[in-house]
Formats: structure tokens, sequence, C-alpha cells
């Protein structure tokens, strides 16, 4: 059987003039501190929040990030992240990926392959 995989793995720097206790306080209460309730594991490094998953779910992830950056972060403040689809067996259709703008008020997500194909339509 094969096993299907979202990977990703980025840091969010904290924002200048913010203590890191204010951002887990924040994180514990806005999003539980309990490992099962969303797929990404959130860890506090000592530059940056960390974002890792072997399992995303790429608009809970926007999600999490779009509050941080709400409550914290300026109006300007943008987050780029990027994963990766793969699985554990050969499949044709396995291998993939994508990237996301994040904003506090919008986001955007990018696929290269349907990228490709646009571009290869237009030449």
């Amino acid at each position: 059987m094969a096993n299907y995989y979202c990977e990703t793995s980025f840091i969010l720097l904290y924002p200048e003039g913010v203590e890191k206790n204010m951002i887990e306080d924040f994180i514990v209460n806005e999003f539980g501190d309990d490992d099962e309730t969303y797929m990404v594991e959130i860890y506090l490094e000592p530059d940056g929040i960390w974002f890792h998953s072997e399992n995303l779910d790429i608009d809970e992830a926007i999600e999490i990030v779009k509050k941080l950056l709400q409550e914290f972060y300026p109006d300007d403040f943008k987050v780029i992240f990027s994963w990766a689809n793969y699985c554990s067996k050969p499949r044709l259709d396995s291998f993939s990926g994508g990237a996301a703008v994040v904003t506090k008020i919008e986001d955007k997500l990018f696929y290269p392959e349907q990228q490709a194909i646009e571009y290869a339509k237009s030449i």
C-alpha cells in the first residue's frame, strides 16, 4: 500500500518588539496545546515560530499563519511557504507541490504544473 504525504517546514520570524511568551500564550489560547488538534506542528524556536508537517492541511496552515499575522505583525508583512506532495511508492501522479503567499487579509496558492501548462500554451 502506498502512503501519500504533503510536507512542509518553514519558520516565521518573531516580530520586533513582541515577547516570545506573548506569542506562546496566544498559540496555546488560540490553537490549544494538544498535538492532535492540528495537522501542522508548531515549535517556538529561539528565532521564530517553526511550522512542520508531513500531512499538511494547507488551509489549516494558512489559517494559523493569518491569525498570527493579524495579532502580531505589521499590515504589510507577507509569509511565503512551500510544500511537497509525494508518495512512499513510485506513482506517476504522486510528486508535486506548491507555494502560498499569506497576508493578514488574503492568501494565494501557486502550483508549478499549472503555471508551466499556462506558460507552454503561451509560447
